[in-house]
């Protein structure tokens, strides 16, 4: 379930949105509409704002392609800003080992590249 991959995400609401449906659902994901679980999110304030973005119109026109969509390009910018991070310096040793790991399984042409540039400099 996407809104546990907290990474994903960037404002401060959306981040405890993520964390709050974390802490309710640890194993699944909450199935059925929004009134069946949304009394399980501890935090009021997060309660309402979610029940508030429920009632918006434009939540009447998602759709599984749409979101899945979305969650895509979430994804996509996650990874920009790890390269940004990583132009910058700002991530550790191990956090940029680990982002180019994720590089390499979704790109994997990028090893061969790695590897030929090694051997032509070596």
């Amino acid at each position: 379930m996407f809104a546990r991959t907290r990474d994903l995400f960037v404002s401060a609401l959306a981040l405890n949105i993520s964390d709050a449906i974390t802490k309710a659902f640890p194993n699944t994901a909450p199935e059925g509409e929004p009134a069946l679980w949304l009394h399980l999110i501890e935090d009021e304030h997060l309660r309402q704002t979610m029940s508030d973005l429920l009632l918006d119109v434009r939540a009447d026109h998602l759709t599984e392609t749409y979101i899945a969509d979305t969650v895509e390009r979430l994804k996509q910018h996650r990874e920009k800003r790890q390269l940004n991070q990583i132009r910058k310096g700002d991530l550790d040793t191990a956090k940029r080992q680990e982002y180019l790991l994720k590089l390499r399984e979704h790109k994997p042409d990028t090893l061969k590249k790695q590897q030929s540039d090694d051997s032509l400099f070596g």
